[in-house]
């Protein structure tokens, strides 16, 4: 599974905008993440070196935790067979009872569930609000 545009960047070191203490994926324990980079820290150290909560880590190693973290609570959840991750073209979806879908899939065989998330990436963006575009056809417009 990809780690998103954001999280999956190679360069050495490209900064989250936020501490480390405020980027936990739990709100109601706001020092997983710090407490994930002290368990790794071995695994990462070249990348963050001597940190704190205080620390602005790089968006790869953050990437890192989320992938973790997601396949920690997938595995989690297999036991209890409530998180499937399916890699497919959803064709349609269709609510068969207050708290229950259907999911249709181009190669998969539906799927009854209780919740959806569909993942769709990233869009591009729209186009800018300037008059004269002559600059996008430029070799220096990236």
């Amino acid at each position: 599974m990809a780690k998103g545009l954001a999280y999956s960047n190679t360069l050495k070191y490209q900064p989250l905008n936020v501490r480390a203490s405020q980027m936990s994926l739990f709100s109601e324990f706001p020092v997983h993440f710090v407490k994930w980079l002290y368990q790794n820290r071995s695994k990462y150290a070249q990348e963050i070196g001597e940190f704190s909560a205080d620390s602005f880590i790089s968006r790869r190693v953050f990437g890192e935790y989320l992938k973790s973290t997601l396949y920690q609570t997938a595995e989690d959840a297999q036991e209890l067979k409530k998180l499937h991750f399916i890699n497919d073209e959803a064709l349609a979806i269709e609510q068969t009872s207050p708290n229950k879908y259907t999911i249709k899939f181009k190669e998969t065989a539906a799927l009854e569930v209780d919740k959806i998330v569909l993942a769709l990436g990233n869009f591009p963006p729209p186009p800018l609000a300037i008059h004269n575009q002559d600059f996008l056809k430029s070799d220096l417009y990236v």
